[in-house]
């Protein structure tokens, strides 16, 4: 059986407990490669790993997140691996958060002035005391320099049907359409979501996957009814989310920076639990006429006739995204694993 470690900069990347309870990026991949016959181990990194801990391993999947994101509490373990593997074919790179040109802008930040990566803003951060260190300290800027200035090893990325390379090449100058594999594993969200019992605030609303963008800005000076975030706080668990999602009337998907789409669990989300999701037209309009409606549109119609808008919508989405089995043979093609697929497609 061949053993692959996740670990990266954020908890999403390192906790297994935490995966355990959501759709996440990492842990579909988890699920992906443990049901077809990969033993997959998900673990915090830490500046003290050395070669030998990572003896046991096929293949290294280190999440990349940006370096002054507050999200970013493994990032000193996660630099340190990098470190200690640079070079080492079994290594793979995963981004999967919106806005992958702040990880670039971060690299720069620490590139010019070292002693940012280390202020006491991040104090809490783990190994906070150790990435002090004048050794640890000059290793870890000495990472960040690779990263900004050679080209990046392998790197996945969370993919949505109309997602392209150049989103990510465009923000990433280090990466290109030949070093970089899309994965969409949304097959799995649709598979395993069950719908739960709608939540209710009193009145009709939409749920947008992010406020204060320029897209949703644009499209709730159309809209009649109140749109709040789909994760309520910072603890929302999915179980909350889904409920939020369930008695909306649809799911605004969020642009970014340029009308860039990125990926989120969400989307397949709002459609398992059979709420209608909307985002850029442009970029969903190879789905079909239920991909371009404007969401103003919506809020004329009755509950059923959204109902019936969303079973259309997830039919066609199910039929643009890859089957399970794609999804993880993408994932083994990613890392060099041999094919040894089996299990529900």
């Amino acid at each position: 059986m061949k053993n692959i470690l996740l670990t990266g900069m954020t908890a999403q990347h390192t906790s297994r407990a935490l995966n355990a309870k959501t759709q996440g990026f990492s842990s579909l991949v988890h699920t992906a490669l443990t049901e077809h016959g990969w033993n997959v181990e998900q673990l915090a990194p830490s500046l003290d790993w050395t070669e030998k801990d990572f003896d046991k391993y096929d293949s290294i999947v280190v999440g990349i997140a940006p370096l002054t994101s507050t999200s970013a509490h493994r990032a000193y373990g996660a630099l340190g691996a990098l470190d200690v593997l640079k070079n080492d074919p079994r290594i793979t790179l995963l981004v999967d958060a919106p806005e992958p040109y702040k990880i670039w802008t971060s690299l720069k930040t620490v590139d010019r002035s070292p002693e940012s990566l280390v202020k006491t803003f991040y104090k809490n951060r783990h190994e906070y005391q150790k990435a002090v260190e004048p050794a640890h300290h000059k290793r870890l800027v000495s990472v960040v320099r690779n990263l900004l200035n050679n080209s990046w090893c392998k790197t996945m990325y969370a993919a949505l049907p109309w997602s392209e390379d150049e989103h990510l090449t465009s923000q990433i100058p280090a990466l290109s359409s030949s070093s970089i594999f899309s994965i969409c594993l949304d097959a799995f969200i649709l598979r395993d979501t069950v719908k739960p019992t709608a939540a209710r605030f009193g009145t009709s609303w939409w749920c947008a996957t992010a406020l204060d963008t320029d897209w949703v800005n644009e499209v709730r000076k159309q809209l009649h009814y109140l749109v709040v975030p789909v994760k309520r706080h910072a603890k929302s668990n999915d179980s909350e989310i889904l409920a939020t999602m369930a008695g909306a009337i649809g799911l605004l998907v969020s642009t970014y920076r340029n009308g860039v789409p990125w990926w989120t669990n969400k989307l397949a989300q709002s459609l398992a639990v059979n709420t209608p999701a909307f985002t850029d037209w442009r970029h969903s309009v190879g789905l079909g006429s239920d991909w371009v409606v404007l969401p103003s549109t919506v809020e004329n119609m009755d509950k059923l006739e959204r109902y019936e808008m969303a079973i259309r919508q997830k039919i066609a989405y199910t039929e643009a995204v890859p089957s399970t089995l794609e999804g993880t043979a993408r994932i083994t093609s990613a890392l060099n694993l041999q094919n040894q697929l089996t299990g529900v497609v």
